[in-house]
This record gives C-alpha cells, sequence and structure tokens, in this order.
C-alpha cells in the first residue's frame, strides 16, 4: 500500500494555499484595523420619529435613565429632537473624559439665549474668558475663607437665624422654607459683605423669583430641543416672565454693587466677593490690560450666577437633609449622640469638628449620595471630535455624566436604594469616600462651590439637630421621595415637627 506524502508536504503542494493565506491575512489585518478604528454607533433606546427619546424619558428622566443605563451599559446615546445626548455612566469613564481638554465647554442652549441673553456668567462661558473666571473665583474664594468675617462665620450666622425661627413654632408643623432665606443670605454676604432680613420686600422677591425660575426653566427646557415652540403663547408668555424676573434680579444686584463702596489700598485683603472683583478690575486697569471680562455689566452678570447656582442647590440639599432625617429616626439619634459626644451644648458645630464625627460626615455625604440635587449633572460640549471608551464623539455634541446612576450603582454601593450612612463606613466605623462619590462632578468644570456647599449642610444639620429633635406631623404620611424633577430635583412639599432636646 502506498502511503501519502507527509501532512505538511500536502500543506505546502495544496493547489490554492497562497489564496487562503492571502484571504487569512486579509482578514485578520481588517478585523485588528477595525478593533483600533474608532467606534461611530453608540448604543442607546430606540426613539420616535422627530421626537427621539422625548416621550420615554418621562415625568422622572433620572429614572428612565437608569432603567436605559442598565441596558446599555457605561456610555450610550439618547435623541432628544436632533440632538445628540451622550450619557456617561461610569465614575472612571467620567473621570477621564471632563478632565480632558476638548470637553471642559457649556452647549449654547435656546433657553440660555432667550432669557440670559447670551451674559457672561461663570457657568455659561467658554473658552478664555471662562477659564479666567473660574481661575479668579476659584482665588476670590479661598481668601474669603481667611478674612475677617470668614464664611463659616457666614454660615454659623443663618444657623443661629434658623435655629430661632423653628424655636419659635413651638412643636407646631411648619414648611422649612426658611432655609431658602438662609442660604441666599450665605450667599449675599460672601458676596456683598451683608445680609438681609427675611422680611424684606425686595430679599423676598429676589428669593421668591429665583425658586419660580427654576421650577419654570424645567418646563421650558423642551425649547432646547424644539426652538419652535417658542412661538406659542404659552411659552412665550412663561419666557417674557422669566426674562423680567432676570431683569429685576440683575436690577436688584446692580442697586447693592453701586451700594457697596469698595475703597481698598494696596496690600488689603478683600472683605467680601465685590471686593475681589474691583481688586481685580483695578489690577487689569493699571496694568493695560484691555477686555471687558471685569466690566460692571460682566460682574453683575458673574454676582448672580454665583448667586443663582449657590443658593438653590445648597437649599435642597438642606431640606432633602432635614426630611430624611425626620424619616429615619435611627440615623438622626445617632448623629445627634456624635453632636452631643463630641461638641456638647455649650457651643455650636464648627467645620473642625467634622474631621472627629465620621457618623455625621457620613450622613452629610449620603444625603449628598441619596438625592442628587443634579441627577443628570450638568451637560458638557465637546469643542473637537474626541474618542470616548472606543467611540468616536463629534465636535459640538452634549455630553452628559449621569450622576445618579453613578451614585446608585450596586457595583460602587452596599445599600444602593437606600439611605444608609454606613455607605461612607468601613467595618471600624471609619470614614471612607469611594471614588464613585461625585456628587458635584468631576473635571475642570467641577463645581467650585463644593467645599462651601458640603460646610453648610453640615453646619445647617448639625446645628438643628444640636438643639430639636425634628419629625413628620403624624397622620400626614410619607412625602414622595422622588421629588420634584427639573433642572434640580428638588424635595415635595412637606411639614416638620420640631422638639425641643
Amino acid at each position: 500500500m502506498t502511503s501519502g506524502p507527509p501532512l505538511a508536504a500536502w500543506w505546502f503542494q495544496c493547489p490554492r494555499l497562497d489564496y487562503i493565506l492571502a484571504i487569512l491575512c486579509v482578514a485578520l489585518l481588517t478585523t485588528w484595523l477595525s478593533r483600533r478604528k474608532p467606534k461611530s454607533t453608540l448604543p442607546g433606546p430606540r426613539g420616535w420619529p422627530l421626537l427621539g427619546n422625548l416621550p420615554g424619558l418621562g415625568r422622572y428622566p433620572h429614572s428612565s435613565m437608569r432603567r436605559w443605563a442598565a441596558k446599555h451599559g457605561r456610555i450610550f446615546q439618547i435623541k432628544l429632537g436632533r440632538q445628540t445626548i451622550v450619557v456617561l455612566n461610569d465614575p472612571a469613564l467620567i473621570r477621564d473624559t471632563f478632565t480632558r481638554p476638548h470637553c471642559d465647554s457649556r452647549p449654547q442652549l435656546v433657553l440660555q439665549t432667550e432669557v440670559l441673553e447670551g451674559d457672561g456668567g461663570l457657568s455659561t462661558s467658554n473658552g478664555a474668558r471662562w477659564r479666567e473666571y473660574r481661575k479668579f473665583v476659584v482665588c476670590a474664594l479661598r481668601q474669603l475663607e481667611s478674612a475677617a468675617p470668614n464664611i463659616e462665620s457666614r454660615i454659623a450666622a443663618e444657623v443661629a437665624h434658623l435655629v430661632k425661627v423653628i424655636a419659635v413654632t413651638d412643636g407646631r408643623p411648619f414648611a422649612p422654607d426658611a432655609v431658602y432665606g438662609c442660604m441666599s443670605n450665605v450667599m449675599f454676604a460672601i458676596l456683598f459683605g451683608a445680609r438681609f432680613a427675611h422680611d424684606d420686600a425686595d430679599f423676598r422677591r429676589y428669593v421668591r423669583d429665583l425658586r419660580a425660575g427654576y421650577r419654570m426653566s424645567a418646563h421650558l427646557a423642551a425649547l432646547n430641543c424644539f426652538p419652535m415652540l417658542a412661538r406659542l403663547p404659552l411659552m412665550r408668555r412663561s419666557l417674557q416672565t422669566l426674562s423680567e424676573n432676570r431683569r429685576a434680579a440683575h436690577a436688584f444686584i446692580a442697586d447693592h454693587v453701586c451700594d457697596h463702596g469698595t475703597v481698598l489700598t494696596d496690600g488689603e485683603q478683600p472683605r467680601d466677593f465685590i471686593d475681589a472683583c474691583a481688586m481685580e478690575e483695578h489690577r487689569r486697569r493699571t496694568s493695560g490690560k484691555e477686555d471687558d471680562h471685569f466690566s460692571e455689566t460682566q460682574i453683575r452678570y458673574l454676582i448672580g450666577d454665583l448667586l443663582a447656582s449657590g443658593i438653590i442647590t445648597s437649599a435642597h440639599s438642606v431640606v432633602w437633609g432635614l426630611l430624611l432625617l425626620a424619616l429615619h429616626a435611627d440615623v438622626q439619634t445617632d448623629v445627634q449622640g456624635e453632636i452631643h459626644q463630641t461638641v456638647g451644648e455649650a457651643r455650636a458645630p464648627r467645620v473642625e469638628d467634622m474631621a472627629s464625627m465620621p457618623y455625621t460626615a457620613a450622613t452629610v455625604w449620603e444625603v449628598m449620595r441619596y438625592r442628587s440635587v443634579l441627577p443628570l449633572g450638568v451637560p458638557h460640549a465637546t469643542s473637537e471630535e474626541m474618542q470616548v471608551d472606543g467611540y468616536r464623539i463629534p465636535a459640538g455634541t452634549h455630553v452628559v455624566p449621569f450622576l445618579h446612576g453613578v451614585l446608585s450603582d450596586p457595583a460602587h454601593w452596599r445599600y444602593p436604594d437606600e439611605f444608609n450612612p454606613r455607605n461612607f463606613l468601613d467595618e471600624n466605623g471609619n470614614l471612607h469616600r469611594p471614588a464613585a462619590f461625585m456628587p458635584f462632578s468631576l473635571g475642570k468644570r467641577q463645581c467650585i462651590g463644593m467645599r462651601i456647599g458640603e460646610q453648610k449642610l453640615f453646619l445647617l444639620l448639625t446645628g438643628v439637630l444640636q438643639r430639636f429633635t425634628i419629625s413628620v406631623p403624624p397622620g400626614t404620611g410619607t412625602p414622595d421621595l422622588r421629588g420634584v424633577p427639573g433642572v434640580t430635583l428638588a424635595p415635595p412639599d412637606f411639614q416638620l415637627c420640631a422638639a425641643m432636646r
């Protein structure tokens, strides 16, 4: 029996082996190149013609986003009308993307153009103007932390006022609306160096219009997707109301800027933010730097922006904290025990006490985690085409950090859907800050007031719990903890009872 050729010989003698090898090489090369090439089509939920995913967002957009994130992963896209929104749902991906130079812009939205008339505040500026403003504001706030009176003492003054307001209720049910006045006065004290009486008519109007503006902006958000809706009578009336409120707010700010009377000599420290602005304007003028970044008009815009962003988010967080502590008596008791052990009753809590109060600090962080007041973050925009997680993201794309998804992801939290301070405590009861904790977002556009915001929440909550035990009035039921969605996630309307300790 004649044996055939060895296997190796057969292989090399195969008549079309060169074709087979060529095809294999091409296939391998194509596969390798396709894996290196950025993907252009992001996963995401299927949308409706013209409307995109707008109907699917429902009343609680962050809840819908969470369902989509569970299905589509750490990066996906949605369509709101013709606008593509890239959603980031992973802490490492958010950190990497938002620290890159091509994703530090803010999108120019229709609502901003219609109402704000393109003003140059910190949150809406881009490019060189934004970089200058951010650097200046960060330096000014750092100076004011060590000024006399400093930021902490200004917060403490409003804590004392809130305690007096609650004491007057004498155990009767009350709505925690005074918190919004207190947070407004903290910001006015930092910026203007003075506080207002809570019954001052102009002050009350400013706070009222600011809260109304946030609620109204939520209803008008569809204009960013469908600008033609601005022609509808109802939309036009709402836009007109917002514009009138904004002009009244700027007139209010302008009056107090003019009345401030800054007179500083070289080497003096600023007493407040207006002083810091005046010093910067003088420095730029004497150095021959000609631009309008610190003109009187731009300073008013900048102050208005800082007021609006610094009041509502902080006040919402404090009110959420009061509600959550009223509903979780065990957590409230443990916080009060730590206050008694660390601070006692003879003085009010101070920021420095936070380092010795791990359970209380964990509770403050848990309030910000469990009810993030900005569940969808604040949108960024790409200034140039960039690659994110293997996908090609065109210039001008809106990029959203899904903070609610990150802050409630079971992969990062032991108790993702519970209000539980142990999310921030290790097995020994020591304070631990997970990398996924980013209530103020990340990157160059991270909230510059995050340190002050945390201080306000700590001092307000501990100041109240040092003097009172709070609860929801009997028979009123549990308030809707889903909150009121909009530009921010506002707490629902509710009442509290406070018993003197």
